[in-house]
């Protein structure tokens, strides 16, 4: 970490990825339109804060301290999925098998999911990993799914509660985890969970053609199709 300093105030700024946590990250995932934007997502500054400070020269201050984002810039996608993470001071075991896990997680990490992926294609990832907004969407899943899956893991012996793990996630995880790491257990979490959900899709599909197929052969004309629906369905 390089500190700065700008007005009265001191910033440490991180010089490779290894020094960027979660809450960096995810500042930096935002829409990034000038300098003014990049500064304040470094720093963690507002903008106006930025605008209205009076450091001369405020961008040859920090901007040549962040070469390593373009020269170094990793893809987290590909990291072997750690075991377990460190969050703050503390390390927890990464849960491998997410059925084990309650019912209760499982819903809001799906719901979070299908509300990113409602005008894509889940079984298509290589074909929107380059649009940007998609991009931006599905990496604020990130946090998100670490909260609902590590809440009851970094609090040993607490009951899921939403409501906690969100607390949990602004003020202990974004602050307090690495970038990189939470990146990769977060991959790894969501494409288990994305799988299942495309299982359960097919099964439930399956299920629906079996039942249109042995109406028609009972002759059946006033037969209805299941009331099964997924949220996935339709874009599947």
């Amino acid at each position: 970490m390089k500190e700065v300093q700008i007005d009265d105030r001191k910033f440490q700024i991180p010089e490779s990825w290894g020094e960027v946590n979660l809450a960096l990250y995810m500042r930096l995932n935002e829409t990034v339109d000038d300098d003014i934007d990049l500064i304040a997502s470094i720093t963690g500054m507002t903008r106006e804060e930025v605008e209205n400070s009076k450091t001369e020269d405020i961008d040859l201050l920090i901007l040549p301290l962040l070469g390593w984002m373009v020269t170094d810039k990793p893809d987290f996608t590909v990291r072997k999925n750690p075991s377990r993470l460190k969050i703050k001071n503390k390390v927890v075991d990464v849960p491998s098998d997410l059925s084990m896990e309650t019912y209760g997680q499982k819903v809001h990490a799906t719901n979070a999911i299908t509300d990113v992926f409602k005008n894509y294609d889940s079984s298509k990832l290589e074909e929107v990993k380059d649009d940007k907004l998609f991009i931006q969407k599905f990496n604020r899943l990130i946090p998100f799914v670490l909260a609902i899956y590590l809440y009851t893991k970094y609090y040993e012996g607490e009951k899921f509660d939403y409501n906690k793990a969100m607390e949990f996630k602004d003020k202990i995880l974004l602050p307090h985890t690495n970038a990189q790491e939470g990146y990769a257990v977060a991959y790894f979490f969501l494409m288990k969970l994305i799988n299942s959900m495309k299982l359960k899709i097919n099964f439930l599909a399956g299920t629906m053609n079996k039942k249109k197929s042995r109406r028609r052969s009972r002759g059946s004309k006033n037969s209805k199709t299941l009331g099964l629906w997924t949220p996935l369905h339709k874009e599947m």
